[in-house]
């Protein structure tokens, strides 16, 4: 038998949720991995469809989940989100590169010159690639239902130097790019991370 509900809970960052059933009820936990061939991560507010089990602790849980048939207005609109996208992910692309690779022509520069040590140097070589590798687990894990990455422990990695990474995987993996929070508290690390940077040089000056 197959009930149908609304996701009024749902942490992307953990991959779980809760569903209320249509005509009230208690909670049924969900799982990303009980979605049937879902091709996207689910969100609060979306009608669902699905089957309970219970776990090895008898509590109740949705089980083979769908999501409901969407109306030809929202239909449309995803395809128009899908085309805007895909016209403007590439530009972003170029543009994360191009500011990557002055970035670091710049380091390199200072690095040549003395102005930079060596330490910070490897610092932000070492960073960006971790960064790079964790965007690319966790887009997989968003993909495959599988448990995420915290958001906080991705911006503590771009804070530290990992930024530049985390700027190219965004683009190379198609991720977080139309996450507005994200992308804010992004820039902020990136600023921050600046900040620290000129007054390190600063101090090595003196």
């Amino acid at each position: 038998m197959r009930y149908q509900g609304r996701i009024t809970t749902w942490k992307d960052d953990k991959g779980f949720g809760f569903i209320t059933p249509n005509g009230g009820g208690e909670q049924v936990f969900v799982h990303a991995k009980a979605f049937v061939r879902a091709g996207r991560r689910p969100m609060a507010g979306e009608i669902v469809s699905y089957q309970l089990a219970v776990d090895e602790r008898k509590r109740a849980r949705a089980h083979r989940v769908t999501f409901a048939a969407t109306t030809a207005e929202e239909r449309k609109r995803e395809v128009e989100h899908k085309r805007l996208y895909a016209r403007t992910t590439p530009r972003k692309g170029w543009l994360a590169a191009s500011l990557v690779t002055a970035f670091f022509a710049l380091l390199l520069g200072a690095y040549s010159t003395g102005k930079l040590g060596g330490l910070i140097l490897g610092i932000y070589i070492v960073a960006s690639a971790l960064s790079f590798i964790s965007y690319g687990l966790d887009k997989w894990a968003a993909a495959t239902g599988r448990w995420r990455k915290a958001e906080t422990s991705l911006h503590i990695v771009d804070l530290l130097g990992g930024w530049p990474g985390g700027l190219l995987a965004q683009s190379a993996f198609r991720h977080k790019l139309t996450k507005a929070s994200f992308q804010t508290w992004f820039r902020v690390t990136v600023v921050l991370n600046l900040i620290g940077l000129a007054a390190l040089e600063g101090m090595a000056r003196r």
